[in-house]
């Protein structure tokens, strides 16, 4: 989901140009660092000869909500017939939250939270043997049509007594020729969410409704060594809440890349995005501009490492503009005992509620570790050196004022979990979350100061169950 531009620059994946990973392999100075490093940590590894590279990307990049919105783990499905299969899900979750409203520390409200969320997904099928592989080699459609219900039940008294909250989240997808050549993706996101946006929380609940319909086709030549795309997007945002409705806005994006796969393991992607935000007042218009080159190698069985750098503006009609470079970096380690350690950088620009934009210097430290008997246990945390620039007039929110004449925050985000997975349609887990807007800055309202500050806790114990 798009709410935001956010993150679409990151990895190869993310950038809309995944495809078929070319089985070439070429010689070179790289491909020599990649054998010696092999060869150094070969007695290392001669004893975990399965360490699995799928577990490389298993780390969340945040941000890390309690309330996560995330797929669930689909299998093959109740079979309707030779091409079609129907995915359900259902995940129910019981614990508490120390601040449901993101206020500051000496207004938050805290209580228990009864969480349930259930899927539903008409797909097409995977191929279940040989015959079926070979008369679906080519197909010529593929879809899928999700619809997920998130209702959470609040168990506190007085005003919360009897409160509860509807998310919606549909994500329908068609792909045209998925296995040639050539792919054309069209796809649509809807959301209604009651949680804040990017982590920037307001007086007043933070409900909207939003919903991206984008399309996306890309080429593949020389057996998918050079891949090519090309789409477009428009996106509506409607905020509920009153004070909150000068931040509706339309989105129309375009966006083009090229990834260019040098053996199998090294490739660079060039990703270029720019489109157009209308909002109801002129004055916040703005029209970013984002390019981006990335590069990623495995350099061994156990180090994958990407880095990336760019320029991006967010040409605003009024004030300021950021005008000054991207970056994304990230390093994976898989360790002789099939941990994952990943260590990430981020540097972008968002829209924002409160001002012409903000910028964001993200660091990422996570780490999983799979033990015996189907449990994982994972550690994940980031900090975002956040910081806005040309704050709205503060009658356009809705405010008397601000307390000062600028506004930085260091918002901390952390997630720890111990899943159980005794067979592949259940899951048991239990997670604590925390997170915390620490910031000066505050409203001026005729009521006193509010601070923008906040401090957020939550231990949940969830049951998940999927086909």
């Amino acid at each position: 989901m798009y709410s935001t531009p956010q993150r679409a620059h990151a990895r190869g994946g993310r950038h809309g140009c995944r495809g078929h990973e070319p089985f070439v392999k070429s010689a070179g100075p790289l491909g020599w660092l990649r054998r010696a490093l092999a060869v150094a940590t070969a007695v290392l590894w001669a004893s975990h000869a399965r360490a699995q590279d799928a577990a490389v990307h298993a780390i969340n990049r945040g941000p890390w909500s309690p309330y996560s919105a995330s797929v669930f783990t689909e299998g093959e499905g109740l079979p309707i017939n030779e091409r079609q299969a129907l995915h359900l899900g259902a995940a129910l979750e019981g614990g508490y939250d120390s601040n449901l409203f993101y206020r500051r520390p000496k207004d938050a409200i805290g209580a228990g939270v009864l969480r349930l969320r259930c899927r539903i997904n008409l797909a097409t099928r995977r191929p279940a043997d040989a015959d079926a592989e070979i008369r679906s080699a080519d197909p010529e459609l593929a879809y899928k049509l999700p619809l997920q219900v998130d209702f959470r039940q609040y168990l506190g008294s007085g005003d919360l007594r009897g409160q509860s909250l509807l998310n919606l989240l549909a994500e329908p997808s068609l792909t045209i020729w998925p296995a040639g050549p050539l792919t054309i993706v069209l796809s649509d996101t809807f959301i209604h969410s009651v949680d804040p946006r990017n982590a920037e929380t307001f007086i007043g609940r933070s409900t909207r409704a939003s919903n991206r319909a984008s399309l996306v086709g890309h080429v593949r030549i020389g057996g998918g060594r050079l891949e090519l795309g090309a789409g477009g997007s428009f996106q509506g945002t409607l905020w509920e809440s009153r004070n909150v409705r000068y931040a509706n806005y339309i989105e129309v994006e375009a966006q083009t890349f090229a990834r260019w796969h040098f053996d199998t393991e090294l490739a660079a992607s060039l990703h270029v995005r720019g489109g157009y935000l209308r909002y109801g007042r002129p004055e916040l218009d703005s029209r970013p501009l984002r390019a981006l080159l990335v590069v990623e190698d495995k350099l061994s069985r156990w180090l994958r490492v990407s880095a990336g750098g760019g320029y991006g503006n967010s040409f605003n009609v009024a004030g300021s503009s950021f005008s000054g470079p991207l970056a994304t970096a990230e390093a994976n380690l898989t360790t002789p005992w099939q941990g994952v350690v990943t260590l990430g950088y981020e540097r972008d620009f968002f829209q924002s509620l409160f001002a012409n934009f903000y910028t964001d210097d993200h660091f990422m430290l996570g780490y999983a570790h799979p033990f015996e008997r189907d449990f994982t246990a994972r550690a994940e945390g980031g900090v975002r050196l956040r910081q806005y620039q040309d704050l709205l007039a503060p009658t356009v929110i809705g405010v008397i004022g601000y307390n000062a004449a600028a506004r930085n925050d260091t918002i901390y985000e952390g997630n720890l979990e111990l899943a159980y997975r005794p067979r592949p349609w259940f899951t048991a887990a239990l997670t604590y979350n925390v997170q915390v807007d620490d910031t000066s800055f505050a409203f001026v309202t005729d009521g006193g100061a509010v601070e923008a500050r906040y401090v957020k806790h939550s231990i949940f114990l969830r049951g998940e169950i999927g086909n």
